[in-house]
């Protein structure tokens, strides 16, 4: 298949999915999870203060 009947076929798919805030799973961080982690980061925290 050729990459414009690719793209068109994953734009009527509806191309990627909409980011919710609500995980998939238990398995999967939450967005506000993520944002705070990131934060910590940002802070120069260790992995296990993160944690």
């Amino acid at each position: 298949m050729s990459a414009p009947v690719g793209t068109r076929f994953f734009r009527h798919a509806g191309g990627m999915r909409d980011v919710s805030k609500d995980p998939l799973s238990g398995r999967f961080l939450s967005f506000s999870e993520r944002e705070e982690i990131a934060i910590l980061r940002a802070q120069n925290a260790g992995v296990r203060q993160i944690a």
